[in-house]
């Protein structure tokens, strides 16, 4: 009875250290059709991936927009210029409330501003079906 006891700790700790490294890798394996560079800080967040091929994907980044003390609200400008060859790509930024201050499609290339919205940490949502081109999106705090 001790030796079954053993051998499925065993089996389960094993079970637990391989499982993840199968993630990671899976993980890897997807970042590998949609790899970004970034940068992302407070008040500047930029996104560039070149000759991306046939990319479905849907991804969320954390910014934080920090505004000032003498203004509660604030917003954010946005630059698309990002060349979609083939597909359809969406962008949409939420403030810190969980509010849609802006959502715009990446095949329209120029310069957009948000609404305004609470200040702190936003998300940007991009979506991404059958796209290949390049995408380059820059957000920054107004």
């Amino acid at each position: 009875m001790v030796k079954f006891i053993k051998q499925t700790t065993i089996l389960i700790i094993l079970g637990i250290l391989v499982f993840p490294s199968c993630t990671k890798e899976n993980l890897k394996e997807n970042l590998g059709v949609f790899n970004p560079e970034i940068i992302n800080s407070a008040g500047n967040f930029e996104l560039q991936a070149t000759d991306v091929s046939n990319v479905s994907e849907s991804v969320e980044f954390l910014w934080v927009n920090p505004g000032a003390k003498a203004n509660p609200n604030v917003r954010a400008n946005i630059d698309n210029s990002s060349v979609i060859d083939k597909g359809t790509a969406t962008i949409k930024i939420i403030d810190a409330q969980g509010n849609e201050v802006y959502s715009g499609n990446l095949n329209e290339h120029g310069s957009y501003t948000s609404d305004y919205g609470i200040p702190g940490t936003w998300t940007i949502e991009l979506n991404l079906s059958e796209v290949s081109g390049d995408l380059n999106i820059n957000v920054e705090e107004e």
